[in-house]
């Protein structure tokens, strides 16, 4: 991940700014309206015979278990739309049922906390914030079981924290956490959060306590916790080397006892490879040599070359309209003031053309064809943004199936050296323009920028060509595409 390339989960699409659009503010506004109406209306009518009917925004009357069975039949069709399309579409049922919607309050909550995973899922959080609190708000009016708010509550708490908005999002999970007989997987997940929290604060010891906290809820630790757990502890050690010599000698302990657990449970092979998915049938290499795979890089060259300019003149005119996104995998060292950002073409959070690929970007897409026409493996790519005074802590990318592959769009030098760089393994790389790296992400990395100037590289993920013909030539290899 980060502006070495690895893995993670994507970010927020830039398009989603910093504020709601007035559809939004006015949608939630009048469900909340609707709310205290619908309530008024009910206490009145205590008593009568008659169930109150409420006009729908498209002017028709419902009734409730109308009203509920609509919703219900909308979110079971939207099962089936793109991520893109499914909270528009949502809101849209939303909106034409109106004021009938509060007749039919669990539907009601379900639909509402649905748009909210929607619009998360496309990493338009300020959207998702609003629709899990208003979430939050039937929950309360209607006195649901208390255990039934938890993943409404939480999902806030998630949201808040994919804002950048840690101290909120801590205040809410310590409330979740207050909550009487609070199942322990439940604590579990919320511990968990708030270790990711803790970290992205760069604050890992306390992050490191509530991650072993989790897991005294827990249980049994799957790899991916182990993996987890062994990152935690050394960053505590390098980003708290003054710990007294009886707190380090135990962290060391730690240290090799998960290191053990991964290299025999884990099926790795190498304590800096340790991907998430990991497949033992392939011999990697940090750095990837030249003459292993002649055929990508010369192709690879030959494109970037012949569009570098255009990709210059596209990077710039994306990230000055802010359709970037910040990382938001805490990758980023927070000793340091810089940040990065990045855009990626094929995101399927992005306005997609029929070859699912940005319609945003439509010299980056060119590119992509023809990487694939000359049977380059490209799964995804787009634009790296490393600020001045940048730097992404250690990590490991998601899977040793696929390779990176930077190009150095806009790279500055000092005195006409490096001031950009790489490590991969043990070996480190300064950029320079034009330059191409070519990696394996799943050995640990590094990435950081000394220059005064803002370092873009164009990054491509192709998939391993050891998984096409493992068996052949290194030649045959490179063009099993």
């Amino acid at each position: 991940a980060g502006g070495a390339g690895g893995g993670g989960s994507g970010i927020s699409a830039g398009a989603a700014g910093s504020n709601l659009t007035s559809r939004v503010v006015w949608l939630l506004a009048g469900v909340a309206l609707t709310l205290a109406v619908h309530w008024f209306v009910q206490g009145r009518s205590a008593g009568s015979s008659e169930t109150p009917l409420f006009m729908s925004g498209n002017g028709r009357h419902y009734t409730p278990a109308e009203t509920d069975r609509k919703i219900r039949r909308s979110l079971a069709s939207s099962q089936h739309l793109e991520a893109v399309e499914k909270a528009p579409y949502l809101e849209s049922v939303l909106g034409q049922i109106g004021a009938q919607c509060v007749t039919a309050p669990e539907a009601l909550y379900q639909l509402l906390e649905v748009i909210g995973d929607a619009h998360a899922k496309v990493f338009n959080f300020t959207y998702a914030l609003a629709y899990h609190r208003a979430a939050v708000q039937v929950q309360q009016q209607v006195n649901f079981p208390t255990l039934q708010t938890l993943p409404a509550q939480t999902a806030v708490a998630e949201d808040l924290a994919n804002e950048f908005r840690y101290d909120e999002a801590l205040e809410q999970t310590k409330k979740i956490l207050d909550t009487p007989n609070l199942p322990s997987k439940f604590a579990a997940v919320l511990l968990e959060l708030e270790s990711h929290i803790f970290e992205c604060k760069g604050d890992f010891i306390t992050a490191l306590y509530r991650f072993e906290e989790a897991s005294s809820h827990r249980g049994t630790a799957s790899v991916d916790q182990i993996r987890h757990h062994y990152d935690l502890l050394k960053r505590v050690i390098v980003f708290a080397p003054t710990a007294p010599d009886v707190v380090a000698v135990s962290l060391q302990k730690k240290v090799r006892e998960q290191l053990n657990l991964l290299l025999t449970e884990g099926g790795y092979k190498r304590p800096n490879q340790l991907p998430k998915y990991f497949n033992s049938g392939i011999e990697g290499l940090p750095w990837i040599p030249d003459e292993t795979y002649p055929q990508i890089l010369q192709a690879a060259a030959k494109v970037f070359e012949q569009y570098h300019d255009a990709l210059v003149t596209e990077y710039q005119e994306l990230f000055q309209s802010s359709k970037f996104m910040e990382e938001r995998e805490c990758l980023r060292d927070m000793r340091f003031s810089g940040r990065w950002h990045r855009y990626d073409i094929t995101g399927f959070w992005q306005r997609r053309d029929k070859d699912l690929c940005s319609v945003d970007a439509p010299v980056a897409c060119q590119v992509r064809q023809l990487l694939l026409k000359e049977k380059i493996g490209m799964i995804r790519g787009g634009y790296s943004h490393l600020d001045s005074r940048t730097r992404l802590k250690p990590h490991f990318g998601m899977t040793n199936t696929q390779l990176k592959l930077h190009y150095g769009l806009q790279i500055p030098l000092r005195e006409g050296k490096p001031c950009a760089f790489l490590r991969v393994a043990t070996e480190e790389r300064g950029w320079s323009p034009r330059s191409l790296f070519f990696f394996d992400d799943s050995f640990e990395h590094e990435a950081w920028n000394e220059c005064d100037d803002t370092r873009v590289v164009f990054q491509i993920v192709l998939s391993h060509p050891a998984l096409y013909n493992p068996t052949t030539s290194v030649q045959g290899a490179s063009g099993e595409h």
